[in-house]
């Protein structure tokens, strides 16, 4: 789980060898940009077309139609942005000698329609 985003159920173990590999867990938004690259890529391998309403349409369609490797499907709105977000802000704060990242506030969009969440994560 990442924030409040659930791994695609089959990519647990291949969530664990990258946590294996990078010795800590990987960063939500990197496995989320792989995903994105991953639906880019399918429409371009599967769409014979350079008009930007026909890729518009083909990647509406593949997003919401074929799992992404780590979250699965991901619905867009009439934008083409995700229907759903959660953001965490993040501030670097001393503790002790070393620097660490720490969240702050949580931004929280649940249901397309509704009015997003915003949430101060007290220090």
């Amino acid at each position: 789980m990442f924030g409040d985003t659930h791994l695609n159920p089959g990519q647990e173990a291949t969530n664990l060898k990258i946590e294996d590999k990078l010795g800590r867990q990987p960063i939500g938004s990197s496995l989320v940009s792989y995903d994105t690259l991953w639906i880019v890529a399918m429409v371009c391998t599967q769409t014979d077309s350079k008009d930007v309403s026909e890729l518009k349409t083909a990647l509406v369609k593949m997003a919401k139609t074929v799992n992404a490797p780590f979250f699965g499907l991901v619905e867009l709105d009439a934008a083409g942005d995700r229907s759903t977000a959660h953001y965490s802000f993040l501030s670097v704060k001393k503790d002790g000698t070393a620097y660490q990242w720490v969240a702050v506030a949580q931004y929280d969009l649940w249901t397309q329609g509704q009015a997003p969440t915003f949430t101060l994560i007290p220090a």
